[in-house]
């Protein structure tokens, strides 16, 4: 494949009931590192047609372009695999993971290896398939017997460093497991390392121990991530899966719908049209913007979000770890995920995005500071924050019942104190 000539893929969406169905035409111009988008004429006549980007790429006739040196909209971004799939795609293909550019990390895989409801083949008849990557299975197998052998790939691939790429290449395993899991683990975002898998018949998001941890990651996350139920804030399901010596925490997929159909997700990068080198703005400005299209009374849960960040030290609620629900007409939050404490002690934090008038400041204050753009009273918000301190004033009880260890709780204890100036 001619990496500097114009590149293009048929981009096929998810519909509810009807299966993969061409949405339009995307082109990439590496020369330039841009990218254009068109939609088929027939899928804009469709009543049931979604766009793939309300902000940028809405329901209308006409090429849409990215902005200079924008290699993707941030639509086909959030559909691309992060860090960590580029890590493994680029051990499959050969060569280091920064050189595999953002398209061609985007097609790569097939429609069952992939967060969301896009997809990509090279064609508008023969539906979408692997751009890049070795044939795949058509479907994830139940891999909870398989789990562990997983978790093994996950090691190992988490253990080479970007110049080992290519050498250790040849060396791969030839096994069957190997080859059926190995898509598995591209798409998730984020750099941690993860899979998709199957467990007792459910889609989940598992996510692997990495190197270096300092303290058990994956139950941790999963005691904030209950405790911030507790809260009243709209998670993702969680449950720890222990084999052997690692503990591996299980994410339920929400980009699947109640019979399994994938739903289309955009990330709060693309609600609010930012780039990841520019400032991110602020927790009131994402909800303006998912006011703005159509994601009615989602101000108060965006609000609890926030106090659960500044409450648990999450220092990484950085745009791309808030998403929204795509339909025609409206959004819709998902459900939170990725709620883990930063792993220092610090006297005071900072939030990933503006939290007040003191800007990025981890402090009830601060969170009180602006609450307009939530559709809360002060009074109101006064009292969200009140009950959610009061849960967080038990935290350790709860951490120990989802079963953080105690050198864990101890570490815990020195970044929550900060709850206690709060």
């Amino acid at each position: 494949m001619n990496m500097t000539s114009e590149q293009q893929t048929i981009v096929y969406i998810y519909l509810a009931k009807q299966g993969y169905v061409p949405a339009g035409i995307l082109k990439f111009f590496p020369q330039e590192n841009t990218s254009q988008f068109r939609y088929g004429n027939r899928y804009l006549l469709r009543p049931d047609a979604i766009p793939i980007d309300p902000v940028r790429i809405p329901l209308i006739e006409g090429e849409f372009n990215t902005s200079p040196r924008q290699a993707l909209f941030n639509a086909f971004k959030d559909a691309a695999p992060d860090r960590w799939g580029r890590i493994v795609l680029s051990l499959v293909l050969g060569g280091d993971p920064d050189t595999l550019t953002d398209f061609h990390a985007l097609i790569a895989l097939g429609p069952h290896h992939r967060i969301g409801a896009l997809a990509f083949g090279p064609d508008p008849v023969s539906g979408p398939a692997p751009g890049i990557m070795p044939p795949q299975n058509t479907r994830l197998l139940d891999q909870k017997d398989n789990l562990k052998i997983i978790g093994d790939y996950v090691r190992m691939v988490d253990k080479i460093s970007d110049e080992e790429v290519d050498f250790i290449k040849d060396s791969l395993p030839v096994d069957d497991l190997f080859q059926i899991f190995i898509p598995s683990l591209s798409p998730a975002g984020g750099a941690r390392p993860k899979a998709l898998v199957v467990y007792d018949g459910i889609e989940w998001i598992a996510k692997f121990p990495k190197r270096g941890d300092s303290w058990d990651e994956a139950v941790i996350e999963h005691a904030c991530m209950t405790l911030a139920a507790k809260c009243g804030v709209n998670v993702a399901q969680t449950k720890i899966v222990k084999h052997e010596d690692i503990n591996i925490l299980l994410v339920k997929r929400f980009d699947k719908s109640s019979d399994g159909e994938p739903l289309h997700i955009i990330s709060g990068f693309t609600l609010n049209d930012w780039m990841e080198d520019q400032d991110w703005g602020s927790y009131q400005t994402m909800a303006d913007s998912a006011r703005r299209y159509g994601a009615v009374n989602m101000g108060e849960q965006i609000f609890r979000r926030m106090a659960v960040n500044i409450c648990c030290a999450n220092t990484d609620d950085h745009p791309k770890n808030h998403a929204f629900f795509v339909q025609r007409d409206h959004i819709v939050l998902t459900p939170a995920y990725d709620i883990v404490p930063c792993r220092f002690a610090h006297n005071a934090y900072n939030l990933a995005l503006g939290v007040g008038t003191q800007g990025r400041a981890a402090t009830l204050k601060n969170a009180l500071s602006n609450v307009a753009a939530f559709g809360l009273t002060p009074s109101s918000a006064q009292n969200i924050l009140t009950d959610i301190t009061e849960i967080f004033a038990d935290w350790e009880p709860h951490f120990k019942q989802c079963g953080v260890q105690s050198k864990d709780i101890t570490r815990v204890s020195r970044i929550f104190q900060h709850i206690l100036r709060l």
